[in-house]
Formats: structure tokens, C-alpha cells, sequence
């Protein structure tokens, strides 16, 4: 979980650049510069502990778990390296538009920093370059574990994009961009165990009594799996986990240092509880939570019409932080519900206290995480449930009530979601035939949805032109038609066809576009008749017929072409 929060962190870098956060140019000594900074926090960590002071040494550590994402930002948004990949690809990375090996390239000093951090961790907590190498080497398979699905999707949708057809109509048409969602997010749900497998180091529990056990768990509780793993961690963590949805698809995993620290009984009790897990759905219960939270988080803030980038980034880290409290907060019950399911299954809670008190260790006995009760409430708890069983009762009642709640959120936010994304059909369709120049098909769509009587206005106008020119239609041409337009007194007009041209990829004619649109507001004439008697070109009559107020650029811009 912990790789997953520094690449979420580093996302949010690339995002805080986007919008400004980030200096004017690249510095790459002050880049270079963030390289030792983890060996050398690591040695005053390692001094600090060594003299007794451990408080100081404490938080060192726990800087030096975080230090690779905090050192990603300060690359991307202290000392520009935002700005060298934009140099590099030519075109800006953009987070939140279509996704490109830039996004990679942007995080590219992520496991470079991880790497290092790690490192220089694994150096204060043992001298050994065999234990270093072991903790090394397991660390980074935790990192790329959580950073492969966002490879993957990046690589993906990359091979998507060099159709410029379908990565338009993906782009502009919402409908079919969630459709597209869901099949990534379908692929990965079929594809998690294989990438888990191919990013831990996992191989066949081996014949003997701890899979004779396991094999017997199973069938008692009538559960079904493909295979049985041993997850190889250097017995670094005790651990296990169900990972996929079908009984084809899902592996069970079990860490070396689980299987060593646990008794037959124990193993059963803790493998009851992965089960539990699996039958009480509480994955699914948590994807209809999460993908209702956001889907609705993202129609509360379309309604609010947050215009601001930065306050829409303060909202979208609010809405994450009000997930983290829930999320916390549910996943806390759910792990109790699952040692219900242990207890019912196997009848021993006394085995499962004592692998809780094995693998728990001595900083999780009386502290909540964010995922799990402590160990003390969870064997207070399991006390409670072995002489009352009403107590489990009473908890899977509110939690059915919350899962419910969960499954409704889901639902709601879907047809809500879904019913917007309808609505826009028509006119995003029309909006990607346009950026990609088919005029005639733009106005096939505008016609048949509910458009604004404006954009059929400008299409029907880009479709007639179009026509006359065999269904060609130049940016040059557009850019031209604009000017016409402005030197006519039509600045609406004006701005339509700049419009049309940017969507077509001129993005050099935006900042011109937006000046239109604040001549326009303004109510200033764009235009004026020419009584002077002295003969003119064409250009100069248009350039001054201006009033003299007309910003430079557009006088400039107007003349441009004669």
C-alpha cells in the first residue's frame, strides 16, 4: 500500500506542474544534487541511533520511507524536470489528457529515488550486504508491484493513441472514454494475479503437511482457487492474501516468513480469514464504495463550476482525503468480519490470537493502522465473539447496512454518470468529428442530438466551405476565414473559426482566440467604415478601419496574409 501512496504523490507533482507549480527552466546540478540525500540521511540516522538517540533516529526512518516521492517532487516542482521532458518530447505531459511515455518519463526519477532510499534504509538497519541485498531486492519488488498497473495503462493506451481516429473520439466522446475505463479496469481485474506473480518473487507451495492443511481449509469452506503460492519476501514480512475475483483466475499467497512463524492450527486459522474475505466480497464491496465515491465526488465538483485549477486541485485532494478516512474506516470493520468468517470456519479463535500475536509484533499490539484494528482490540474482540456469537452477529448487521449503502453510492453515481455521459453524446461525437476535420459527419451529429443552435451554426458554416473545397479544409484556411471575419465586424464569427482551427491543433491561435473573446465582452467594435479617400490595399483598409485601442498582436495578426 505504501507504493501505492508514492505513486499517487508523484502523480500529484506532474499534476501541481500543470498547473504552474514548478520553476521556468531545468536545473540539473540541483537535480544531481538530490541523488546522495538519502545515504547521507541515512548515515546521521544510523550516528543518531548508535549514540542513543532514538527518537531522532525514529524519524529518520520513517523520512527515509517517504524520501523517494518527497524527492520526486522536489525534481518535477522545485527544479524543473517537468520542463525537460516537455523540451525533450516537444509537447507538454499532460496528467489529466491523453496518457504518453512522457507521463513515464516525468516519473522516471520515482524508482531511481525509491532505489536509493531504500538502500540507504536497509544500510541503518543492518551491516550485512547480504541482508542490504535481500531488503533491497524486496522493497523494489513491493514498488514495481504498484507502479506496474500504471505502466501498463500508459503502454496501453499509448498503442491506442497511434490511431488518431479512435484516440479522438476516446478523447472528446465521454461515453466512450468510461467504456474504455472499463475495459482497462476489466483487463487489470483478470491480469492482477499474473502481474503479482511476475512482480513478486512467488513459486508452488511445495507437498507437505502446511499445504495438506491449507488443501483441507479449502475444501471444508468449499472455496476454490488456482493455485497455492509460497510469495518469497527474504522473511522479511508475514503475510498472506487472495489476490482475483473468479475461482480461475484468484492465487493464494503465503509469505516465507508466515509460514515459518505459524503452527498447523495457526495457518488454518489465518487462511479461514483470507477466506473470509473472499466470501463476504469485501473487494467488491470496496470497489462499488470507491468507484461511487469518485464518480459522485466528480459530479458534486462539475456542479460547483469550479473554474480555478488550483482550487480544483485543493477539491480533488479534499475528495481523497475524505476517501482515506472511509476507506480506513470500513477496511478496520471488514478485518474483523473476516475473523468472524475464521472463527465460524474453523471454531478456534484461540489459534487465530496467537498468529495474530506471531505476525503482529510489537508496534501494531496496541495501535490502530489505517487498515487493521490493533492487535489487542482484534483479540478482545475475538474473546467477545467466542463467548457471545451475537457479537458477530451485531457486526455483520451494520456492516451489511454499510455495504448496502456502498452498492446504492454505486449505483446512483452510475445512472447519474451515465445519464450525463448520454446527454453529451451527440455533441462530444460532434466535437471530435470537427477536431479531426470531417466536417460533413460534425454536422450529420448536429443535427440529430440537442446541440447548441451556435455550434450547428459553425458547423453548417465549416461543412458549406468544405464542400466548395472538394471536403478540404486547412487550419491555414480556417485561420484566414477568422481574419475575414474579424475585419467584418464579425468577432463572434471570428472566434468560431479560430475555435474550429485550435481543435484542429493550432494551439498557437488560442492566446488570439482568447483576446477576441475579451474584445467581444468588452463590447468594443472590432470594425469600423473607412472614409479616408487615399486608395488602399486590402490590408491596410483592414488593419486601419481598427480602433486605435486594438491590441498590436491583432492588428499584427489582421495584416498577416495580405
Amino acid at each position: 500500500m505504501g507504493s501505492l501512496f508514492h505513486i499517487l504523490l508523484a502523480l500529484a507533482s506532474l499534476a501541481a506542474a500543470d498547473s504552474g507549480l514548478q520553476p521556468d527552466r531545468f536545473h540539473p546540478l540541483a537535480c544531481a544534487l538530490l541523488l546522495p540525500v538519502p545515504h547521507i540521511l541515512g548515515r546521521i540516522t544510523r550516528e543518531r541511533g548508535l549514540v542513543g538517540r532514538f527518537r531522532t533516529a525514529a524519524l529518520g526512518s520513517l523520512i527515509l520511507s517517504h524520501l523517494g516521492p518527497i524527492l520526486q517532487v522536489a525534481a518535477v516542482n522545485l527544479f524543473g524536470w517537468h520542463r525537460l521532458i516537455e523540451a525533450t518530447f516537444g509537447a507538454n505531459p499532460d496528467l489529466f489528457g491523453w496518457p504518453t511515455p512522457a507521463i513515464l518519463a516525468d516519473l522516471a526519477p520515482l524508482p531511481l529515488f525509491v532505489y536509493l532510499a531504500v538502500d540507504a534504509r536497509a544500510r541503518v538497519h543492518d551491516s550485512r550486504s547480504q541482508e542490504i541485498g535481500r531488503m533491497r531486492r524486496f522493497q523494489m519488488r513491493m514498488f514495481w508491484a504498484g507502479a506496474a498497473p500504471l505502466v501498463v495503462y500508459v503502454l496501453l493506451a499509448s498503442l491506442v493513441g497511434i490511431n488518431n481516429n479512435v484516440r479522438v473520439f476516446v478523447e472528446e466522446v465521454a461515453l466512450i472514454n468510461a467504456a474504455f475505463l472499463c475495459v482497462i479496469l476489466f483487463a487489470f481485474s483478470l491480469t492482477l494475479p499474473r502481474i503479482l506473480q511476475s512482480t513478486w518473487e512467488t513459486a508452488p507451495l511445495e507437498d507437505g503437511l502446511a499445504r495438506r492443511v491449507l488443501e483441507a481449509v479449502a475444501e471444508r469452506a468449499n472455496f476454490r482457487c488456482r493455485k497455492l503460492l509460497l510469495w518469497r519476501t527474504g522473511n522479511l514480512m508475514a503475510n498472506a492474501a487472495i489476490v482475483g475475483f473468479t475461482p480461475r483466475s484468484r492465487v493464494v499467497l503465503f509469505s516465507d516468513a508466515l509460514l515459518q512463524q505459524l503452527g498447523p492450527r495457526e495457518l488454518a486459522a489465518v487462511f479461514g480469514h483470507e477466506i473470509g474475505h473472499a466470501r463476504r466480497y469485501h473487494v467488491l464491496v470496496f470497489a462499488c464504495w470507491t468507484l461511487g465515491f469518485f464518480i459522485a465526488g466528480d459530479l458534486l465538483l462539475g456542479e460547483a463550476g469550479i473554474e480555478s485549477e488550483g482550487m480544483q486541485l485543493a477539491a480533488t485532494a479534499g475528495l481523497f482525503g475524505a476517501w482515506y478516512f472511509c476507506f480506513g474506516y470500513l477496511s478496520r470493520r471488514f478485518e474483523l468480519d473476516a475473523d468472524v468468517e475464521s472463527y465460524q470456519l474453523t471454531g478456534d479463535h484461540l489459534a487465530l490470537i496467537r498468529a495474530l500475536e506471531k505476525v503482529g509484533g510489537i508496534h501494531t499490539n496496541q495501535k490502530n493502522s489505517w487498515r487493521h484494528f490493533s492487535t489487542s482490540t482484534r483479540i478482545t474482540f475475538l474473546d467477545a465473539l467466542s463467548r457471545e456469537p451475537q457479537v458477530g452477529t451485531r457486526l455483520r448487521a451494520s456492516l451489511r447496512r454499510w455495504s448496502i449503502l456502498g452498492v446504492l453510492l454505486f449505483v446512483v453515481a452510475i445512472g447519474f454518470e451515465g445519464k450525463q455521459l448520454w446527454s453529451r453524446f451527440d455533441r462530444d461525437r460532434l466535437i471530435a468529428n470537427l477536431r479531426l476535420g470531417r466536417y460533413s459527419q460534425a454536422l450529420e451529429c448536429a443535427e440529430q442530438g440537442a446541440v447548441e443552435a451556435e455550434l450547428i451554426e459553425v458547423t453548417r458554416l465549416a461543412a458549406d466551405v468544405a464542400s466548395a473545397n472538394e471536403g478540404q479544409l486547412e487550419t491555414t484556411q480556417l485561420e484566414q476565414l477568422a481574419r475575414q471575419a474579424f475585419a467584418a465586424g464579425r468577432v463572434a464569427a471570428a472566434i468560431n473559426w479560430l475555435d474550429l482551427a485550435i481543435l484542429r491543433g493550432r494551439d498557437d491561435l488560442r492566446e488570439l482566440s482568447d483576446k477576441l473573446r475579451r474584445l467581444s465582452e468588452s463590447g468594443t467594435n472590432s470594425a469600423e467604415p473607412n472614409t479616408a479617400e487615399t486608395p488602399q490595399s486590402p490590408g491596410e483598409a483592414q488593419v486601419r478601419s481598427q480602433p486605435k485601442a486594438l491590441d498590436p498582436e491583432l492588428l499584427e495578426w489582421l495584416s498577416t496574409g495580405e
